[in-house]
């Protein structure tokens, strides 16, 4: 795992099968300029929806969760058009 991060490696390892990258691939998400959204469909902790790019100009939707001085990931995969969009008017 990345130094920072946490997550479940069954989760990452079934993000992979699924979607081709496993949550290794936060280490290219460009947390500066990234849309940091409550999560709705939280349930008893506080979890946040990050859309933004990656440093090859991918854009990703992440749900993580803060612990003390660590991000665990709950779950990646690629924004969708809709959450491009909104990013985008979040950055004008």
């Amino acid at each position: 795992m990345a130094d920072g991060y946490e997550w479940d490696p069954q989760k990452s390892y079934d993000c992979y099968r699924r979607r081709g990258f496993s949550f290794d691939r936060i280490v290219d998400f460009d947390w500066t300029v990234a849309l940091n959204i409550e999560d709705r469909d939280a349930r008893g902790e506080y979890r946040f929806r990050a859309i933004g790019p990656t440093f090859d100009g991918a854009f990703l939707s992440v749900v993580h969760t803060d612990r003390g001085e660590t991000i665990r990931i709950i779950s990646m995969r690629l924004a969708t058009e809709s959450e491009i969009k909104k990013w985008r008017r979040y950055r004008e």
